[in-house]
Parts: C-alpha cells; structure tokens; sequence
C-alpha cells in the first residue's frame, strides 16, 4: 500500500503540474483530485497485490511464484483500461536497453513487465526459503531463453536489413519534438 502511494504520487507529478498551471485549478483542489481520483484507489490495487500473494500461499513453489507477476500485470492492465488510472510507467518500460525487451514483439509490454517481477519474485523466494540451487536453475530456465531468443531475433532482422536491395530502402526521417511532458500538458502548447 505504501509503495503504492509513494509510486503514484510520484508518476501524478505531470497530472497536478497541469491541474495548476495550465487548467488554473488551485493547489488544494488539484491535490484532493488526484490523491482521492487516481493515487488512493491505485494505492489500494498494489496493496491487494500484497493481500492476494498473503492469502494464495500455497507448498506449491510455482504457484507462489506465479501469483505476484499475475497480479501484478492485472493491474497494469486494469491501469491502462480504467481512465481514473495512471497508465504509464510499467516495469517492463525498464528493459528498453536490455535483451528481455525483444520478447515484447511476442508478448508486448505486459509480458516484459511479467518477466520483470517474476525475477524479482524468484529471487526472493531464493533469499527467504534458502532455495539456492533451485533459484539459479529456475532463473536460468527462464532468462536464458528469453537472452537467446532476444539476440536470435535481432540477428535475424538484422541479417534480413542488411541483405535488402539498395533499391528496397526507403528514406525515412523521424524527428522527436523537444518538448518536456509539462509542455505537453499545456493546451497553450497544441497549436505549436
């Protein structure tokens, strides 16, 4: 519950920053809208994540492990589908610069998020029940899948970029506009 708090206080940062500066909605107000709409009742879905891996223990070591990714992706999807919700910052956003990023072509975000805290579940599991051997072989079941399958794709796009006729290229440019996300949030911004 706490972290929940503390998580979603600090991603409403963008949220309260609009309210107050570019919609002209005082502090207090701004504040009792986010905390009661968005923080307190996201706060309450990661404290049921804590409830639910207290009350579904089971001798069953999948199950335990198992329990606390499945919710916790719930949430994230509960999060992106329901409008009073922060829907960004998952923790699979994480990965960018890392190989389990490349199995989000398969499973998206939702299963780079689930990769991210069934690791971090696996490893305590190890640190708490004193399951050393079985943590390693279990985490290295896991990861050096995902690593091969990552860098087996990226070969393979890249082998398939490389072998393209000239004549195959197309010239493309992107350009990021230079704005902060405050900027973003203002409406003054829209037309620029």
């Amino acid at each position: 519950l706490i972290f929940g708090f503390v998580y979603t206080l600090l991603l409403s940062y963008p949220l309260f920053h609009a309210l107050v500066y570019n919609y002209g909605k005082g502090i207090p107000y701004s504040a009792v809208l986010i905390l009661g709409a968005s923080v307190a009742p996201q706060s309450l879905l990661y404290g049921l994540i804590t409830i639910s891996s207290v009350y579904l223990r089971s001798e069953n070591a999948a199950i335990k492990i198992l329990t606390i990714p499945s919710a916790w992706v719930l949430l994230d999807y509960v999060r992106e589908i329901i409008p009073l919700f922060i829907p960004w910052a998952f923790a699979g956003y994480t990965q960018v610069y890392t190989p389990f990023i490349q199995v989000a072509d398969i499973t998206g975000i939702y299963g780079v998020t689930f990769i991210v805290i069934v690791t971090n579940v696996i490893i305590a599991w190890v640190i708490t029940e004193k399951k050393y051997m079985h943590g390693v072989i279990l985490l290295l079941s896991i990861l050096v899948p995902l690593i091969s399958y990552s860098y087996t794709r990226t070969h393979y796009i890249s082998r398939i970029l490389d072998s393209a006729a000239v004549s195959q290229h197309i010239r493309v440019s992107v350009i990021q506009g230079n704005f902060t996300s405050l900027e973003r949030w203002n409406s003054d911004m829209a037309d620029v």
